[in-house]
């Protein structure tokens, strides 16, 4: 996750872009259901990680896939 969140960070530094930023804001919630994890048991953390962590990466996947198509050329 952290690679894909710098490459976010560096086009944003390059170009000052909302959808950049956007995109950082939803990664950042991924961090923020592992700061919540810490101090839980192993047990907790996995049934934490597999409730919160499926929301944040629903939200992304959804986000990103409605984002497409506003960058990529239909071939039609």
């Amino acid at each position: 996750m952290a690679r894909v969140r710098r490459k976010f960070v560096d086009f944003i530094v390059s170009q000052v872009n909302a959808i950049a930023e956007d995109a950082i804001r939803r990664i950042v919630k991924h961090y923020a259901v592992e700061k919540d994890a810490l101090g839980k048991t192993p047990e907790e953390r996995v049934a934490w990680r597999q409730a919160m962590c499926k929301l944040v990466f629903d939200d992304l996947k959804a986000w990103l896939h409605a984002q497409l198509p506003k960058y990529l050329a239909s071939p039609y």
